[in-house]
């Protein structure tokens, strides 16, 4: 099982910085964390899609602030969000860390959460403190992950879900729908990112796909899974039914296909029966 990935989202104006909190994370590897800044992203890669990808593979997101992090616009469009919705469903544990001197207390989101360090002052205001700063933030991620995992003997597992849909206002009302449950959600916004996630996520156990997505449709997806594609009750959310035949449904091992014009009751009731069966099979 991979271990629990640690997101760090700064400004590359800030890197210096990045790099020294990296220094005390560091230390956790690889026995209790996996670290992720865009660092791990490769030549020719799908940047953002990778990062979003990341977004949603996390459990411990830290977020430097610094007045070059407010004033990032892909950051508070494409990140912030993802970060704040995930740490509202209590799926992502987020601290946002005050690295230098900057009005943070007039962005009304970060008001509302738990800065580091705990008297809000930054950590680069007293160069002869920065180390024991870093070094209790490390500590307090290592405390995280470690009461996370000793709940885990305790509870069963969240469910987790993939959905595979390009617009993610539709992901996002995917998940409204089951906000009161404790449903692990993850996000994909094309076959290629679909196939990655579960290629690194094991624990996946249903897909909420639609066929209609960029440049291909759904279906490459279930031939990528023709063969294993009983691991998963794959549930086809889709405006053109056309697209996929009862029989092509039944020759993938479709467990369930809707419309996406469907009442929410509907959803909820396919993935409730879905997980009834996974709890049968184990």
């Amino acid at each position: 099982m991979s271990k629990p990935l640690v997101f760090i989202s700064y400004s590359h104006k800030d890197e210096a910085k990045k790099d020294r909190l990296l220094d005390h994370l560091s230390v956790l590897q690889p026995e209790l964390i996996d670290l992720w800044s865009d660092d791990r992203l490769g030549p020719g890669a799908d940047w953002e899609q990778e990062i979003s990808e990341a977004v949603s593979r996390a459990r411990v997101a830290i977020l430097l602030i610094t007045a070059n992090f407010l004033n990032s616009n892909f950051i508070l469009r494409a990140e912030v969000p993802r970060f704040l919705e995930r740490h509202e469903d209590k799926s992502l544990t987020v601290f946002p860390v005050i690295v230098k001197p900057c009005p943070w207390k007039q962005v009304e989101w970060l008001m509302r959460m738990n800065v580091r360090p705990k008297n809000g002052k930054p950590i680069w205001g007293d160069s002869k403190s920065v180390d024991k700063y870093l070094a209790n933030i490390a500590d307090e991620v290592a405390d995280t992950i470690k009461n996370a995992k000793s709940n885990v003997g305790s509870a069963p597992t969240a469910p987790k879900i993939l959905i595979v849909d390009d617009d993610p206002r539709y992901r996002r009302s995917i998940q409204f729908v089951f906000r009161d449950t404790d449903i692990t959600f993850l996000e994909a916004g094309s076959v290629e990112e679909g196939e990655r996630i579960l290629e690194r996520d094991k624990e996946v156990q249903i897909i909420l796909l639609d066929l209609q997505l960029p440049k291909e449709d759904g279906t490459k997806l279930l031939v990528h899974l023709s063969g294993r594609s009983s691991n998963y009750k794959i549930i086809i959310l889709t405006g053109h039914e056309e697209m996929l035949t009862a029989c092509d449904a039944m020759l993938y091992n479709v467990f369930s296909y809707l419309s996406k014009g469907l009442a929410s009751d509907s959803l909820r009731q396919a993935v409730e029966l879905a997980l009834q069966q996974v709890e049968r099979e184990k």
